[in-house]
């Protein structure tokens, strides 16, 4: 990918999009601010990128309100925040179930259960 700088105008004639929506859009934070301040600010191929994708997303019926909720949940979460510990358990090959580990002891011996009658049923054994 090319590292072109464009003014808004170009972005703007490029994109399909006026000029008063871009400045929308990085206000909002929908795309990101131009590098540089004021008249100086410059636009790269990664918001013509972006813009394109906001407006395909747009053509094909989506609103703006569910690209942003969509935008915003394939953001990559930190990492510290998200790390849990999952318990695996193989009904049988090929078919297993993941468990998190912090549930509480009720519900763990429910799934123990339900791993066990799983395990019974499609072993072909149902006198259960």
């Amino acid at each position: 990918m090319s590292n072109k700088k464009y003014l808004i105008t170009e972005v703007s004639e490029i994109t399909g999009f006026s000029l008063r929506t871009i400045r929308y859009y990085v206000s909002s934070g929908i795309i990101e601010p131009p590098e540089g301040r004021g008249r100086g600010g410059f636009y790269n191929d990664r918001h013509i990128d972006k813009l394109r994708q906001i407006k395909g997303m747009q053509e094909n019926g989506m609103r703006l309100k569910d690209i942003i909720t969509l935008d915003r949940s394939s953001e990559v979460p930190n990492a510290e925040t998200t790390r849990q510990v999952w318990f695996k358990y193989e009904i049988i090959p090929g078919l297993e179930i993941h468990v998190r580990k912090d549930i509480e002891e009720s519900e763990r011996q429910k799934i123990f259960d339900v791993v066990k009658l799983s395990k019974t049923i499609l072993k072909g054994n149902q006198d259960v």
